[in-house]
């Protein structure tokens, strides 16, 4: 509801009310564009933006300067390639800094103890097949073995983030499902969600579309009336800030962090009115759905 009078009435707020109502909460930080795995749907592989590392000096900027209330540390790469990854996660979660992480899964078998100790809130591990065969076919360059291994280690610490397993519901994964549920259950992992494998607003690659999903406990895509990402940005590895993370190539930035002060960018230009009213080029293949 509060969405929707935002988006309706923004010419009315005056500014100061609109940025207590309006600032953005969630950031999605981009710790690294570039990857280990190649998957099919997937344009990281050519992305029109430069690939690169952030550094911790520059995500320690971007935590001090719009203090979100959590962040989810993913984009355009795998994080855990990001030589800093833990560093980055221990400064947020001292501030009591939610942080999320999606992962392949590749660097679980050696990352584990790391994770489990790190305070992550929250890790979301892709399993897309119970066996390599099916793991490769959509996720090129991963062992699936490794995957399944470094996922059981983690959930046999005394602690750790939250775990969550996501699998997309190709056919040859929905062949296969029984038994990752089967594995999963055996792991003590509960949180398992079957989404729908479309990728939109990601040109350079097909979607992988299914058509809306109705079974129970999988995620349906469903196009939104009003913008899912109001109170969440994305920030890229060299400091671009997008509107969201369907914006992979960096087309819409409105000016960089490591050079302007967020609240410039935020709300002297065009940046959120443009989002309110989905304006952007992205928004026209939005399936994303509500928050």
């Amino acid at each position: 509801m509060i969405k929707q009078y935002i988006s309706r009435n923004y010419l009315s707020i005056p500014k100061p009310v609109l940025k207590q109502l309006a600032s953005p909460r969630n950031l999605v930080i981009e710790p690294i564009a570039g990857c280990n795995v190649t998957c099919s749907a997937c344009p990281q592989d050519q992305l029109k933006r430069p690939y690169g590392l952030m550094t911790l000096d520059h995500f320690k900027r971007i935590i001090d300067e719009v203090n979100p209330t959590s962040v989810g540390l993913y984009f355009m790469g795998e994080p855990f390639l990001n030589p800093d990854i833990f560093k980055m996660i221990a400064y947020a979660s001292k501030r009591d800094i939610k942080t999320v992480i999606n992962t392949n899964g590749s660097t679980l078998i050696r990352d584990y103890q790391l994770i489990a100790e790190s305070g992550l809130t929250k890790i979301a591990v892709s399993v897309d097949g119970y066996t390599q065969e099916t793991f490769e076919a959509y996720r090129h360059g991963i062992n699936s073995k490794e995957v399944w291994r470094g996922l059981k280690l983690l959930t046999m610490m005394e602690a750790g983030p939250h775990i969550q397993v996501r699998t997309l519901a190709f056919e040859s994964t929905m062949k296969e499902i029984a038994l990752i549920k089967q594995k999963l259950k055996r792991m003590n992992i509960t949180d398992h969600r079957i989404i729908e494998p479309i990728i939109t607003g990601w040109g350079g690659k097909v979607n992988a579309d299914l058509g809306v999903l109705g079974d129970s406990g999988r995620v349906k895509n469903t196009r939104p009336k009003v913008c899912p990402s109001l109170y969440r940005l994305a920030v890229t590895w060299d400091g671009e800030v997008l509107p969201c993370c369907n914006d992979v190539h960096g087309e819409n930035s409105f000016g960089n962090i490591y050079r302007d002060s967020f609240d410039h960018i935020m709300w002297d230009g065009s940046m959120w009115k443009r989002k309110a009213k989905r304006q952007f080029n992205i928004c026209a293949n939005c399936y994303e759905g509500e928050d």
